[in-house]
């Protein structure tokens, strides 16, 4: 009731006395402050309400990739986890309550208009019901339309994040090789790309605005007509005709705040389900009966370890396979069965099925690649573990360097199972046995020397490619 405000009371004070002018007035009043006061309500209840959504639904996206598997943040651009730490949540922070309480107004505001009209022109059914067919296949077109374009803005918009945020981290780099001018161009191009998205949404709106004016006018030339042949039959109320013209003037205004206001909230919705979707389905990492299992065998590995200090310890694979992620059609370890004695050294070469390399991010920047590797090996070494397991550990060192820390771990690690990863073969030369990896399988396993005598061997070949790519380098 207070959504229709006090118009029909003017209605019909019209056909009154002058006395009871006093008795509508203070109708008018009284509706006018409960008006008020259901106003402030839903305001702050929507206001509140957005806050309080947005505070958990931030707490959960955050809990969720705090728990989420490190592969995710492999092949996940750091931009589109910003977009919906973002844009996301400030659409469910802000826009979608706000939207929400205005499509709320405009509903009721609507019914009443329409209610109004046809009491004071039942007539106007007749026109009413054809125009609300059209007006709804207009508008379920337009909803669907704006609001896959609302889901190729937000993907068109995490790019912008992702390059401006390694623009920006790379911005000494890009300097240094001259290639301001290209990321410059690649900012643009995306920034364009967003744009773009948001014109498509702009005309969708004209598009549907025009349609809603010619629904209004029609509206408004039809209760004219209704009134007008109504007047000429002399059984028409001009005061009720009068009402019914005063809210038609206003539907068109209504019809579209509605279709507009449905629209923005359904395509705001659209950050929520970005939201939950990084809530509900991103892959998580060990479960709490998982940890529990690991902490078990963690400490009958202690246990264990203890008991072997003195004479080390031995390793057995048995038809091991292992994969980066789920998604992996081949594994990178393919069913592996072998067994490594006390203290034994042994050398992997060759190729897994993924390869052997890991992206780290930087944090002592005032060290080289080399420096860190040996602070790395230098942190292992002191650990006095019996399983020493090195991967690349002198890639980014040079050959005297890599001689000293081969003697070093020979010195040092005499009494410790070694297992080194390497590409270059003259760090695993001195290895009591060398393991040779193709496509994730075991293709060899012996001495270095029964299989570097052997000229038909895959080590043999890999021995002479590396030995003729050294040759090579010093010339």
């Amino acid at each position: 009731v207070t959504i229709l405000d006090a118009r029909p009371f003017f209605g019909f004070h019209t056909q009154s006395d002058d006395k009871e002018f006093k008795h509508f007035f203070i109708i008018y009043v009284c509706l006018a402050i409960v008006n008020s006061i259901f106003t402030l309500i839903r305001a702050f209840t929507f206001a509140y309400g957005g806050i309080e959504a947005a505070r958990k639904m931030h707490k959960m996206l955050l809990n969720s990739l705090l728990k989420c598997s490190i592969s995710f943040f492999d092949v996940t651009p750091s931009g589109r986890i910003l977009n919906r730490f973002s844009s996301d949540t400030w659409c469910v922070d802000d826009s979608l309550p706000f939207m929400l309480n205005i499509l709320l107004a405009n509903i009721f505001s609507l019914l009443g208009t329409l209610v109004l009209s046809s009491y004071g022109l039942p007539e106007f059914l007749f026109v009413l019901i054809p125009l609300a067919i059209f007006y709804y296949f207009i508008q379920n077109y337009y909803r669907w339309t704006s609001r896959e374009i609302k889901r190729i803005s937000s993907v068109a918009l995490s790019p912008v994040y992702a390059n401006f945020g390694e623009t920006l981290a790379g911005l000494t780099t890009i300097r240094a090789f001259r290639h301001v001018k290209r990321f410059v161009e690649q900012n643009i191009s995306l920034v364009r790309d967003s744009i773009r998205t948001q014109f498509a949404s702009l005309v969708a709106s004209s598009w549907l605005n025009f349609r809603l004016q010619l629904i209004g006018i029609v509206m408004v030339v039809g209760v004219s007509l209704i009134g007008v042949f109504q007047h000429i039959y002399s059984h028409s109320n001009p005061s009720l005709v009068g009402l019914s013209l005063s809210y038609i003037l206003s539907v068109t205004g209504l019809l579209n705040g509605l279709v507009t206001s449905f629209t923005e909230t359904e395509k705001e919705m659209v950050s929520v389900e970005r939201v939950t979707q990084y809530i509900d389905d991103l892959p998580e990492e060990e479960t709490k009966e998982q940890t529990k299992q690991l902490q078990i065998a963690s400490d009958e590995w202690l246990n264990v370890t203890n008991n072997e200090e003195e004479r080390g310890l031995s390793i057995d694979y048995i038809d091991v396979s292992m994969k980066y992620n789920q998604d992996q059609a081949r594994p990178a370890l393919d069913t592996l069965s072998f067994h490594i004695r006390a203290n034994e050294k042994i050398g992997i070469v060759g190729r897994t099925a993924q390869g052997l390399d890991y992206m780290v991010v930087e944090r002592g920047r005032n060290l080289s690649v080399g420096q860190k590797q040996l602070f790395c090996l230098a942190r292992a070494l002191l650990s006095k573990s019996k399983v020493l397991c090195l991967d690349e550990a002198t890639a980014n060192v040079d050959m005297e360097t890599d001689s000293l820390i081969q003697k070093s771990i020979h010195d040092t690690c005499k009494n410790v199972t070694v297992l080194t990863i390497a590409h270059r073969i003259q760090t695993i030369m001195d290895s009591d046995r060398v393991l040779v990896m193709d496509q994730g399988k075991i293709k060899e396993f012996d001495s270095p020397k029964i299989l570097n005598s052997d000229l038909n061997s895959y080590f043999h070949k890999l021995v002479k490619q590396s030995q003729l790519a050294l040759t090579t380098n010093q010339q």
